[in-house]
Order: structure tokens, then sequence, then C-alpha cells
């Protein structure tokens, strides 16, 4: 076992996919112990409030163009080439882009609060509650972006295990400052507070990193290209629709649940479905890192390099089935005596049963992961976007259906 660590780390992408699982097992970590921590301190109606209140955060993503998967692909690119100004460049052209498409979002956001949580269908009490912190997380939003695009840059360096550590360094000190301000009274505000620190450890860490690592400014005015601006938003564009789907996809639900359930059950479906994504992410970690090698090999076009991609595609879907195969089967037989030991009397009905359907759901995601990131690290953007589109569209036409036959959701 010592060896093939040894061996794994020998190697840049080894180390980044090393780093991948070591990130996962850690946001494993996390996931296990916040959600007690925060329905206990919340309840479920509060925390469905909050989840809310994250999925109007995650809605204003849809408007990153895509630009953190083209950064890291464009910016991977031009390291195999050694083109260190054109890496400035699409850095700087990156957060001028997310700075004008952030500032645009968040306006409307400001001024629709009322009518978000009408959509939600929240009570009075949930609505106010619901609207004094809308423009925090309107401004959440651009930073969240910024600190995206960093993260992007970075894997785009060959540097996924810093984006990795970063990330989930920002998510641990968050929890940590929430958990204190619960512990004072403080239930949204602790909330808020704790994304805020989130993204400004990865915001600023990740501008450290890549300061220190490629000799560039986290900005430069005179590195602005129309060029390089051009590239990113053309590949960005092809991922725009299939991004818009995916993000999407999480905050409908939410909002379905809101209004046809009560938002007291959206934490349920957070708990099933954010598990579902932990337990995934156990296989899929690693292999995020993948997505810029493949990048690399494929912009040196000769016949080593394309043999080498083929291997790494056959290895990889063999250790994704694998170990997928009997992860999943073991968690769904032993998904009861996990929540009655994880949750106790916090466990609402229905729990289990909607975390084994996201289970299925997750593992049916799983088999698609490796094609997914080679299509993307070819550059094959509109395939992806395609698939994630075709993904979103059934699961929102069932959910239609299922008003439309029951009249009700659960």
């Amino acid at each position: 076992m010592l060896d093939y660590i040894k061996k794994l780390v020998s190697t840049r992408l080894g180390h980044n996919i090393l780093s991948g699982q070591i990130v996962v097992l850690l946001k494993f970590g996390l996931f296990f112990v916040a959600y007690p921590v925060y329905i206990n301190f919340l309840d479920y109606e509060v925390y469905g409030v909050w989840l809310l209140l994250t999925s109007v955060l995650s809605l204003a993503q849809v408007g990153n163009l895509g630009v953190f998967q083209a950064l890291a692909k464009l910016v991977s690119e031009e390291c195999g080439q050694q083109n260190q100004q054109a890496v400035q460049s699409y850095l700087s052209s990156a957060i001028l882009i997310l700075l004008i498409i952030g500032v645009t979002i968040a306006i409307p956001i400001l001024f629709g609060a009322n009518a978000i949580a009408e959509i939600g269908g929240l009570q009075e009490e949930q609505r106010l509650l619901f609207v004094d912190f809308v423009p925090e997380i309107a401004l959440l939003s651009i930073l969240a972006m910024l600190a995206q695009a960093n993260m992007g840059a970075l894997a785009g360096l060959g540097r996924y295990d810093l984006a990795n550590y970063i990330d989930i360094s920002g998510k641990i000190a968050g929890f940590i400052v929430s958990l204190c301000l619960l512990l004072a009274g403080q239930l949204l505000l602790a909330m808020v507070a704790g994304q805020l620190i989130t993204w400004v450890i990865i915001f600023v860490a990740g501008a450290h990193r890549i300061s220190t690592i490629a000799k560039i400014r986290f900005f430069k005015t005179s590195s602005i290209s129309t060029k390089q601006t051009k590239r990113l938003l053309t590949f960005g564009s092809k991922l725009l629709v299939g991004n818009f789907f995916n993000l999407l996809f999480g905050p409908i639900n939410k909002f379905f649940l809101a209004r046809f359930a009560g938002v007291d059950q959206i934490p349920i479906y957070e708990i099933a479905h954010n598990g579902g994504q932990q337990v995934r992410a156990v296989i899929e970690g690693g292999y995020r890192a993948l997505m810029p090698e493949i990048s690399s090999l494929a912009a040196q076009i000769d016949k080593a390099s394309s043999a080498k991609l083929v291997l790494m595609r056959a290895k990889s879907m063999k250790i994704v089935l694998g170990l997928g195969t009997p992860l999943y089967l073991c968690l769904a037989a032993a998904a009861n005596l996990i929540f009655q030991f994880w949750l106790g009397e916090a466990l609402a009905p229905g729990q289990i049963e909607a975390f084994r359907w996201m289970l299925l759901a997750s593992f049916i995601n799983l088999i698609n992961m490796v094609p997914y990131y080679f299509l993307l690290g070819l550059g094959r953007a509109g395939e992806c976007s395609g698939i994630i589109v075709i993904q979103s569209l059934i699961s929102i036409l069932c959910t239609f259906a299922i008003l439309f036959l029951s009249g009700a959701l659960t």
C-alpha cells in the first residue's frame, strides 16, 4: 500500500488525484459533523429558509458562463506551451468578465427578494427572515465567482492539489465561525458569516498561490485581451446551457418543495442529495484532476500522448466501477443504522428512503463521470453540456408529472 502511494505521488497528476481523495474524506467528515449541528440549532424550518437562501447563491453562479472550466482548460494549454503572458491575460480577462456578470446578477437579486420569496410560497415570518439576508447573499455571489476563478486558474496551472486544500480549508474555517456564532445565539447570521469566511479564504489564498507559482498578478489591467476574452467566452458558452441546467436543478427542487411541501422538507432533500453527492465524490474527487492533464496531453498532438489518453481512460473506468459498486451496495444496506446513529432523535420521517433513492441516482451519475471529464478535457464542451441538459430536463419533467398526477410533493 505504501509503495502504491509513493508511486502515486511521484507524478504531479498522481499528487493531484491523491489530494482530491484526501479532501473528499475531509469534506465527508465535515458533512457528517455539520448537518446535525445545523438542524439542532436552527431546526428544520429555519434551516430550510437558509437552504433557500443558498439556492439563490447557487442560481447566481449560473451567470459565470462556464468561465471556471474554460480557465482551467485554457490555462493548462498555455502552461503546456510555457506561455506565461497568455496565462496572465486569461486570468485578468476572466476576473473582469466575472466582475461585470456578478454585479449584473446581484442587482436584480437585491430588488427581487420579495418576488423570490413569493415563488417559494414562504409564510410571512419565513419571508421576512429570507428577505433580510438576501443583500448579503447577493454580495457573496460576486465573491464566490471571483474565488472560483482563482481555483480554475490553479487547476490549469497543474496545482489541483492546492485548489483542493484551499477549498476544504475555507469550508472548515467557515463551519467553525458558524458554530461559534450559533453557540452565541446568532442563527442565520452565523450561517452568512460562515459563508463569508469560506469565500474570503478561498479568494485570498487562491490569489496568493497563483502569484507565487506563476509569478503573475491576480489582476493586471494591461493584460486584459480581446482575444483571450473571446476564447474564454467561446469555450465557456458551450458549457453555459449545461451549467445553467446543472446549477438550476438543486434550487428548483428546493423551491418546489418549499411551495408544495413546506420549507421544513427542504433539509430532508438536502441531506439525502448531499449525502449521495458525498459518496460519489469519494470516487470522483481525485479524478477531477484529469481534465487539465487531458487538455495538456491533447495540446501536444502526438502518438505517445494519444496512447496515454486511451490507457488513462480504461484504467479510470475500471477503478470507478471496481470501487463504486461495492461501496454503494454496502451504504444502501446499512442506511438505517447509519442515519439512526448519525441524526438520532432529529431523524425525520422519509429521510432514509430519500437517501437510498439519491444513492441510486448518484451511482448512475458516477458511471458517466470518466467519459464526461475526458470529453471536457478534449474540448468537447458541447457534448458535455448536452448530457447535463438531458439529465436535468428528465428530472424537471418528472417533478411536473408527479405534481400533475398527485397534486403534492414529498
